[in-house]
């Protein structure tokens, strides 16, 4: 299969720049030939003029790709808000006449399908729907994602896919020597243990719950919180910080990846992501398990659907700081259980092995291009 997929600029930060190339690697493993054109933002800091000219640009590469080379199947990674709608609905748009001869497919890393059906949303819910009759086809993360989309557009070709996580290597691990550095630069204690949040700095991750059950369980327990991420609550969160007087034990690292997001990892003892968005499956939860975490989250979308309550994770309601605190503190207090999620997350991760997920991800596409194309199967060729 000749694939044109259009991705995220590498030099984002964010999960999708890191699962990407495995996917592609995947692809290209199980025969797939692989082409790439950037879509959306390039910088992280874009101002709109820079926004208007870069997709501009971004819709001419495309197209000349399209005049210049035949594709079986056109993915276009996305997300699901009113900047992307606009944006992929322009795309769309200006190559629908260079896209008759192929499959055109939406790859959701985060869709919003709840909000679809809430009162007020009729003209973020009439696009929406249009941008999935422009294509043929959609890719989520999730069947509740699916199935939420399903109603919307109940002609609509949908299917469930993972994002891959890269496999434990050899001599991976941070040595005690360079994990205490860390400990030392993010102003642990050595003894200390660690609750890790690894995600953006928004209300909406569950960041100030998760504030309010580490100031409950403060004064009883020798606890440190680590937040890594950036976001538009940075600011007020270290305002809240500072006001509650957990300054000492509340460390925000800002943006990390690589080693130091690995020992930000490997150096905490829970991970907590007590978001109240309906998530696909956070990349965050997928890297805790590969370092064997215990992790205390929510029940939404992918989430509920990869993880177990009591076995993978503890699940906690969401806007509940008390009973987020109560969950902390169960896993802090039994050694037993943080070891067997430990176990059970090392073992459930292997599910988004980068080739077993291209595998399914193959199907899924195909399976797209038959239901829209009687004829589509003979398209796909049999190398893939």
């Amino acid at each position: 299969m000749h694939i044109l997929m259009l991705i995220q600029d590498p030099r984002i930060k964010g999960p999708v720049p890191k699962h990407t190339p495995l996917l592609i690697s995947g692809l290209e493993t199980l025969g797939c030939s692989i082409a790439t054109e950037l879509w959306g933002r390039h910088t992280d800091d874009e101002t709109l003029a820079r926004k208007i000219i870069g997709r501009t640009r971004d819709i001419w590469r495309t197209r000349d790709r399209l005049r210049r080379e035949q594709f079986d199947v056109m993915i276009v990674k996305t997300a699901h808000d009113w900047a992307t709608l606009s944006r992929d609905i322009l795309l769309l748009l200006a190559t629908r006449h260079l896209r008759k001869q192929q499959t055109t497919i939406l790859q959701f890393q985060g869709s919003v399908p709840d909000v679809l059906f809430e009162p007020g949303k009729r003209l973020f819910r009439f696009l929406s729907g249009l941008l999935i009759r422009l294509c043929d086809g959609a890719l989520f993360l999730s069947s509740e994602e699916a199935r939420l989309w399903q109603a919307l557009c109940p002609e609509g070709h949908f299917r469930v896919v993972a994002n891959p996580q890269r496999p434990v290597t050899a001599g991976a691990d941070s040595g005690v020597d360079s994990l205490e550095a860390y400990r030392a630069r993010w102003r642990i204690p050595s003894q200390a243990p660690v609750v890790l949040f690894a995600s953006r700095v928004i209300a909406d991750k569950g960041v100030f719950e998760l504030l309010q059950a580490f100031h409950q369980l403060a004064p009883n327990v020798p606890l440190h919180l680590l937040i890594a991420g950036e976001g538009a609550d940075a600011e007020r969160l270290r305002s809240q910080i500072n006001s509650l007087g957990l300054s000492q034990r509340v460390t925000l690292t800002g943006y990390l990846e690589g080693t130091d997001l690995a020992s930000a990892f490997r150096i905490a003892s829970v991970f907590a992501l007590p978001t109240r968005c309906f998530e696909g499956f956070p990349t965050a939860i997928s890297e805790a398990m590969r370092e064997g975490l215990p992790i205390v989250t929510t029940a939404t979308g992918g989430i509920l659907e990869h993880l177990r309550d009591g076995e993978n994770a503890i699940f906690v309601p969401k806007r509940d700081a008390e009973r987020l605190a109560a969950a902390i503190r169960r896993l802090l207090e039994s050694r037993e259980l943080r070891e067997t999620m430990s176990i059970k997350n090392k073992e459930r991760v292997s599910r988004f092995d980068p080739l077993e997920v291209s595998s399914h991800y193959l199907e899924a596409v195909r399976d797209i291009v038959r239901s829209v194309n009687r004829n589509g199967a003979d398209r796909i060729g049999s190398s893939a």
